[in-house]
């Protein structure tokens, strides 16, 4: 048996927890390797090397906030190791136990005692003004937005080859159900169940009218084209990051449901609606 942990060594708790983590695995007869979030970082020769060999890991462990589990979540998506976080950040909707039960979740997993979750992915198809093709996963969302401050871009938003509108703001973001509860909330999107199959494209900003946001089916195929003016760029970020910077413009970008899931473990958690009653209502739900 062979566990990763990565954690975030900027959070002194989650260093803390990496040493606990450790010491009990090790104490229990299973290998351990250890990686800092900061590895996992686009075009890393250190990410690369724990991708290539994410199937030799029973377990992955993420310790930090929901940034450092979506980290750890680029090594293993596609396969089936399961994904374990533990929140020392903020919100911690991806986390699937909790601090203080650290020795305790990692025994009900080698006990077989946890709950799995399969999360849907996105994948999205990135298409670049010299011809170049750039294809990504994401578990949380995909976010094409303007580079410059003070400047809006302009992108037409089309699903199943229907074109909806022109969007003219600060970008457009598609979520998965996963991360409906992140940057497309904070952006005014729906919340989806963590069981929805589809996505949700989300405006950022929208002028001079409300476009709406949409949540998708399964099925469907969300494209976004950049309609780019003269002094005009756009970015992308995937999960956080953002790809290696090309040296062309970013013409479109097509997002669908990817083919293959991330299976996130649970041990003792709120389930969705209770996380979400203890985030909006705090005290007085929990009275």
């Amino acid at each position: 048996m062979k566990v990763l942990l990565v954690a975030n060594h900027f959070n002194e708790r989650a260093v803390e927890a990496l040493a606990t983590a450790k010491a009990w695995l090790e104490g229990n007869g299973i290998d351990v390797e250890a990686a800092s979030s900061d590895d996992l970082a686009v075009n890393c020769t250190a990410y690369e090397g724990l991708v290539a060999r994410s199937l030799l890991f029973d377990l992955v462990c993420a310790l930090g906030g929901d940034g450092t589990i979506l980290r750890a979540a680029r090594v293993v998506a596609g396969t089936d190791v399961p994904l374990l976080g533990f929140n020392y950040g903020n919100v911690g909707f991806l986390a699937g136990a909790t601090p203080e039960a650290l020795t305790e979740a990692l025994a009900a997993f080698f006990a077989g005692e946890t709950i799995s979750e399969r999360r849907v992915m996105l994948e999205a198809r990135i298409r670049y003004s010299d011809g170049g093709l750039e294809t990504c996963l994401a578990l949380n969302e995909i976010v094409v937005g303007r580079k410059d401050l003070g400047r809006s871009i302009q992108i037409a938003v089309t699903i199943n080859g229907n074109h909806l509108f022109e969007l003219q703001g600060d970008g457009a973001i598609v979520a998965t159900a996963t991360g409906s509860t992140a940057y497309a909330l904070a952006a005014g999107g729906p919340l989806l169940t963590p069981g929805h199959q589809g996505l949700c494209v989300v405006p950022i900003c929208p002028r001079p009218y409300a476009a709406p946001a949409i949540v998708t089916a399964a099925s469907d195929v969300v494209e976004l084209h950049v309609n780019a003016q003269p002094g005009q760029r756009a970015v992308i970020n995937v999960d956080g990051l953002s790809p290696a910077p090309a040296a062309s413009d970013i013409v479109s970008v097509q997002v669908v449901k990817a083919p293959v899931f991330l299976s996130l473990v649970r041990h003792n958690t709120p389930d969705f609606y209770t996380s979400l009653a203890l985030l909006f209502d705090g005290a007085q739900h929990a009275q």
